[in-house]
């Protein structure tokens, strides 16, 4: 399992700090989503709410306090400490997702088999499933 820490900086609440895994990375043609899974989680500029959100599942702080998505465009589920973010919609509105080849989407084309987090950046495991008419193009 890669390891994620992820740095926020929020209106109603400020700096946020969650560190944890990510579980899953899933790209097909219909869905694009990762689940993370959060093991350590901080409110940098609260320390007594601090204390409350380090102790308490993220999907009960939401029954407590509403639905938390600092992200308008990328929805949340929360379900214990494990998030899972759903990018299908953002990448099909994305240029990617608007571009065809041969009246093939690419990113229907494009198969994400694993992501890799690294200091400031997260790589992935790539693989672009086309038809052999489109494989010829570029050879």
């Amino acid at each position: 399992m890669a390891k994620l820490a992820i740095h926020l900086d929020t209106k109603k609440i400020g700096h946020i700090e969650l560190t944890g895994t990510i579980d899953k990375f899933v790209h097909t043609g219909d869905q694009s989503y990762m689940t993370f899974t959060v093991k350590q989680k901080s409110l940098v500029d609260h320390k007594l709410l601090s204390w409350f959100f380090s102790h308490l599942s993220l999907s009960m702080m939401e029954k407590l306090t509403g639905h938390m998505n600092p992200f308008e465009e990328l929805p949340l589920n929360f379900k214990g400490n494990t998030v899972t973010v759903d990018f299908t919609q953002k990448i099909k509105n994305s240029d990617l997702g608007k571009t065809t080849i041969l009246g093939y989407n690419l990113a229907d084309s494009l198969q994400i088999d694993g992501a890799v987090p690294h200091n400031g950046y997260v790589e992935f495991q790539t693989n672009l499933q086309v038809p052999d008419d489109v494989k010829n193009l570029f050879t």
